[in-house]
């Protein structure tokens, strides 16, 4: 009796080991267009790295430090955006990486963000100021700025009021918007001609008066001060905060100037900096003259932006530019879960914003897109700045999950654009976060991709898992999956249900919370009736990349006659000797490795230069140190990859 109540713990312990989750996939069912520029990043400042094996389709220049951006000279300031030692001074943070002569040409800091997007063949997103000021030189010696303003800021204005020269003049007091726009299309062209794509309308307008407290006319140094005198001297920081009808005009007549110049160009904002943004312009002075008739700023924003088409005869803000970080505890299960509160009606995430402002779960998507369709239908939505956890400037696997997570989510929901921004701009982005990217959009190291139309896709556990699923319109039929098991400790048993196609093989790519690196898994075994089987890790992200009419070897494709191919030769599986063959259809250079269940490689079996026709690689010399179990033999001619399993039986 004792070893039979034995054998029943052990067997309870092992069916607690694993989760049953079902995973449905339509590829005939809501397909819509994934717009590549969800696929992007924020880049701050010259010299930042292009993360070119990131394969990256959108970059935006923008954030705090770009709205006190002085284009003549170079110059910005650092607002609350440093330590005590340097807060609110003038200096040349964001081009001192570059050479000291290109530092003086006027404005190399767009010219070269652009340049290099060009090269990366990456869409480009420019923020213009509009705040107020501008830093007016780079001498951070003489310490923090006086309030503006003064002969330590220089003013904005759209319009210069005459012909705008390519020569900016430093010494005439303002910083000309019209000016500006000039000058980079006289250097790239218009928009539609290799010009810059999109303009953002300044940066997070709700937080002016915090993270840049002198430039709206404050005295204080920091966040803390302003919040300080906030409660003492109300009407002081007042009226340094926007107002709603002040940022709506900006919003207006910087639009109106972007398209007279470049009409193609595409116009971002408000780029609100959260929630409160969203809200009520993060509680501005006058909001309560509107909410009564708006619920939300965004509802007013988008009616008042789609009244300035009417008046002007064409859109003029063409895109709902918003940011969002999660507001939640950073544990690894909060912060993998918060990805829920950008779609899910039923999730109240423990935050700030569903505990003491809503009461109810926050739905981003549904109520911006609700918005959008009431106020002001058309309107494309962009996340341009967001990022999962803080910790180690995001590296860390529950930042990669949520990243990863994200990005599917913005695919699904029809997002236009999003970047990432990392936490600390001196420190390079790697590790989960490059992962996360890569997943995507390099998951095999050839750049191959994730399709561009989204399918239907649905799991059966929304706590542990996520699915999502694409088409490659460039394959003949070729599914994608991403799927997520974010449970801590159980490995999901996920059951595939797969319809609009014939399906016959699948090759696996994952990294998970033993490490960044992607790695090739093992395949899925066999897709009978379109079903198939697979154990998902916890803690993992994977990319099912599944055959449509295709050979059953893993990794064949219908790449054609003059694809190298691998297929077995010798038993499979085996104990002692195999073989594997190759083929080429020319002569080329060919390696053939074998790795683990894990991605690690075991051995080279073949490297070197091949004629054309079959070629049989061995097994034997490395058989007796191989242990019992799956191990995949990789063949990588050029940029074509192909792997197949085989099994090693003691």
């Amino acid at each position: 009796m004792k070893h039979i109540l034995i054998l029943l713990l052990l067997a309870t312990a092992s069916a607690r080991a694993q989760i049953s989750v079902d995973f449905t996939v339509d590829a005939a069912a809501d397909k819509a267009p994934i717009s590549p520029y969800i696929y992007g990043i924020n880049w701050s400042h010259g010299g930042e790295a292009l993360h070119a094996d990131w394969n990256l389709a959108s970059r935006r220049l923008g954030g705090d430090r770009i709205s006190t951006y002085n284009w003549e000279v170079n110059a910005s300031n650092s607002g609350n955006d440093c330590d005590a030692s340097c807060k609110d001074e003038n200096d040349d943070w964001l081009t001192y990486n570059l050479p000291g002569d290109v530092q003086e040409v006027p404005g190399v800091l767009p010219k070269t963000f652009h340049q290099a997007s060009k090269e990366m063949g990456a869409y480009s997103l420019v923020q213009l100021q509009g705040a107020g000021y501008v830093a007016a030189d780079r001498n951070d010696a003489a310490g923090p700025v006086p309030a503006a303003p003064g002969d330590r800021w220089k003013e904005v204005k759209f319009r210069k009021g005459a012909p705008p020269a390519l020569a900016p003049d430093p010494n005439d007091g303002y910083v000309y918007m019209d000016e500006q726009l000039n000058y980079l299309i006289n250097l790239f062209g218009t928009s539609d001609h290799g010009g810059i794509q999109g303009y953002a309308i300044e940066n997070e307008p709700g937080l002016w008066y915090s993270t840049h407290p002198r430039m709206r006319g404050l005295s204080y140094l920091s966040a803390d001060e302003v919040a300080a005198a906030e409660q003492a001297d109300p009407n002081n920081v007042k009226n340094a905060k926007v107002t709603c009808t002040e940022l709506i005009q900006k919003n207006t007549d910087l639009a109106k100037l972007v398209k007279e110049m470049d009409p193609k160009a595409e116009v971002f904002g408000p780029v609100f900096w959260g929630f409160l943004d969203y809200y009520n312009l993060t509680n501005a002075p006058d909001w309560t003259n509107y909410k009564g008739t708006y619920a939300t700023f965004v509802d007013m924003y988008l009616d008042r932006m789609h009244q300035a088409e009417t008046d002007n005869g064409h859109r003029l803000v063409d895109v709902l530019d918003v940011h969002w970080y999660p507001q939640v505890a950073e544990t690894p299960e909060k912060i993998m879960q918060s990805t829920r509160s950008l779609w899910d009606p039923t999730y109240k995430e423990d935050s700030w914003i569903t505990n003491d402002v809503l009461g109810a779960p926050i739905n981003l998507f549904g109520t911006l897109k609700a918005s959008i369709d009431r106020y002001y239908p058309g309107t494309k939505l962009a996340i341009t700045e967001f990022r999962y956890g803080d910790a180690n400037n995001g590296d860390t696997y529950y930042s990669g999950i949520g990243v990863a997570d994200a990005l599917g989510i913005f695919g699904r929901y029809g997002v236009y654009m999003a970047h990432y921004l990392q936490t600390d701009f001196d420190q390079p982005i790697e590790g989960y976060v490059a992962a996360a990217y890569k997943i995507y959009r390099n998951y095999d190291g050839a750049m191959s991709t994730f399709g561009s139309t989204a399918a239907h896709a649905a799991t059966t556990d929304v706590p542990n898992s996520s699915i999502y699923a694409s088409l490659d319109e460039k394959t003949k039929g070729r599914l994608h999956l991403i799927v997520i098991n974010r449970n801590m400790t159980q490995a999901i048993d996920g059951h595939f249900t797969l319809s609009g196609g014939e399906y016959r093989s699948a090759r696996v790519f994952a990294f998970d919370n033993n490490g960044s690196q992607i790695t090739e898994r093992a395949p899925v075994a066999a897709i009978a009736n379109n079903r198939f089987g697979y154990t998902i890790p916890p803690l993992t992200v994977a990319h099912f990349v599944i055959e449509a009419n295709a050979s059953a070897v893993p990794g064949a494709d219908d790449a054609g006659a003059d694809a190298p191919a691998l297929a077995q030769s010798g038993p499979n599986p085996f104990n002692g000797s195999t073989a594997v063959r190759i083929h080429l259809a020319a002569p080329a250079r060919a390696t053939v490795t074998l790795t683990d269940a894990l991605g690690r490689t075991v051995a080279t079996l073949a490297d070197g230069e091949f004629e054309a026709g079959d070629h049989t690689v061995t097994l034997d010399a490395i058989a007796n140190r191989l242990s019992s179990g799956v191990y995949f033999c990789r063949l990588q001619s050029g940029a074509a990859v192909r792997s197949i399993a085989v099994r090693m039986v003691r």
